[in-house]
């Protein structure tokens, strides 16, 4: 039996690893493995193992880079942000300048825009619109103090006149007696206008309605009629008639103020009407109405749009002894009664319409 036959050894080969320490040049210490083998044919295979030597230097290289980079791109973005940041703030360092420019009357500042359709431009046109409401409001209050200084000069002027020539020598009883009377006639008108001021001045402040109760607005508007009928026929212009329509005429307010805004057209109409006044009272559940027509020549056209406005009279053929406070007033009346005072046109004359809201008897 042959022996079988056995396989061949593999090759011996012996190897010797070792470690060895190498520098990279720039004081870095590499470690390095080097293995050794030899073979039966005398080979000799040296292989070194440098783990991510390439990377440590390509660190190095970027660390370097960046060491230059990152200041520049920081004072740049530094630069950058700078300059965004004039050019955001310029239209309020703009405001601040015409701000610090302007005076507490100047009536002709407005913030810039930047025409970008920002936060910023939102913000101007915000300012911009009340900077316009306060100028409005300081023309109408500059207007309205010389119209009350030009009012408070005449009566002023008239008494101290009266009072001169009654001074000036003995007077007799009868012509101190029409001078007196004078005297007093400017007094009370004086006194009436200060009133009427006053009025307006509470309104503006919003304390006119300081009070108020439920009313009837039908014994109101009786009681203004009755006296507004004596002082008509007194001077001869109108007479009255009173229509009352509907029975919602109860109202909450303050019957002392209602009482005068409903005289105040009262006697507007009688100042102005030819022959007739007609007052009507109506309305539902939700609004009493109360209409105050006259007979006379109308309201011109051109003054309809400043009916309401204080010391505002009309033309010629409707000028009379009055302020131009009594439709002011009375509409300052009603909206403090949350209601509202109208002009309605006629071919006939002038109509005014007062609405209130209406309360239940109820209530």
């Amino acid at each position: 039996m042959n022996r079988e036959e056995k396989p061949p050894h593999p090759p011996r080969h012996h190897v010797r690893c070792r470690r060895r320490h190498r520098s990279d040049g720039g004081g870095a210490v590499i470690g390095v493995l080097v293995l050794q083998a030899r073979a039966e044919r005398a080979s000799e295979l040296s292989h070194g193992l440098q783990p991510e030597e390439d990377e440590f230097v390509a660190v190095r290289k970027a660390a370097a880079a960046m060491a230059i980079v990152a200041p520049l791109a920081i004072a740049g973005a530094a630069f950058l942000g700078l300059v965004l940041a004039r050019r955001a703030l310029a239209p309020m360092r703009e405001a601040g300048r015409r701000a610090a420019a302007a005076r507490a009357s100047d009536l002709n500042l407005t913030l810039p825009k930047t025409g970008a359709d920002d936060e910023w431009d939102e913000l101007a046109g915000t300012l911009n619109a009340l900077l316009e409401d306060a100028r409005g409001s300081l023309l109408r209050m500059r207007r309205f103090t010389a119209d009350a200084a030009h009012e408070l000069r005449t009566p002023v002027t008239t008494i101290i006149g009266e009072a001169e020539v009654a001074l000036r020598r003995d007077r007799s009883v009868e012509e101190l007696r029409s001078a007196l009377a004078t005297v007093r006639t400017e007094g009370e008108r004086l006194a009436t206008l200060l009133e009427a001021l006053l009025a307006l001045a509470r309104a503006d402040a919003g304390t006119l309605l300081a009070s108020k109760t439920v009313a009837r607005l039908d014994e109101i508007v009786a009681r203004s009629v009755e006296r507004a009928r004596r002082r008509a026929f007194e001077s001869g212009r109108a007479s009255l008639q009173l229509e009352c329509v509907g029975s919602n005429a109860v109202v909450e307010g303050n019957p002392v103020l209602l009482s005068r805004a409903v005289e105040n057209l009262l006697d507007n109409a009688i100042r102005y009407a030819r022959r007739r006044v007609t007052v009507t009272l109506g309305g539902d559940e939700k609004v009493a109405r109360l209409s105050v027509a006259d007979d006379g020549p109308g309201v011109p056209p051109e003054l309809i749009p400043d009916l309401f406005q204080r010391f505002v009279r009309g033309d010629a053929a409707r000028t009379g002894e009055g302020f131009g406070l009594g439709l002011a007033i009375s509409r300052a009346i009603a909206e403090a009664h949350h209601g509202s005072l109208d002009f309605r046109p006629s071919t006939t004359g002038a109509v005014f319409e007062l609405k209130l809201p209406a309360k239940s008897p109820d209530e």
